[in-house]
């Protein structure tokens, strides 16, 4: 899982990002793809060039259970904010949305895919 940063870079913290840039279908053509899966992936970073959004399964690896105070994530993934990162996973019951992990309270929201949230990628084959 990629960890985050304050420096301004592609793992900037403060970065966010969409998953679809109409939120009409569940394409992966959001800024999630072209811009920080891309930079990941065509620089290889960490000698990996496989990123990519993580499930909702995989995303609460992370997360602190229960959630005893904000934010409810591993400090070793770095620091979290804005509070809601997106996951792959679709929302079945709504067509144009996706899962995300609120990692200050702990709560999993379901968004329209073409709402700004942030994304910690991760590689390797799904889980």
């Amino acid at each position: 899982m990629e960890k985050k940063t304050n420096d301004l870079s592609v793992h900037d913290v403060g970065l966010i990002f969409r998953l679809n840039q109409s939120g009409l279908a569940p394409a992966a053509n959001g800024s999630a793809y072209t811009n920080l899966l891309l930079t990941l992936n065509n620089g290889c970073f960490a000698g990996s060039c496989d990123w990519r959004v993580p499930t909702l399964t995989e995303l609460q690896t992370i997360q602190q259970e229960p959630c005893a105070g904000s934010p409810c994530i591993d400090a070793a993934f770095g620091p979290t904010y804005p509070a809601r990162y997106w996951t792959s996973t679709d929302n079945l019951d709504q067509p144009t949305s996706g899962w995300t992990v609120n990692f200050q309270n702990g709560t999993l929201d379901s968004w329209n895919r073409a709402s700004d949230y942030a994304v910690r990628a991760v590689r390797g084959g799904l889980q």
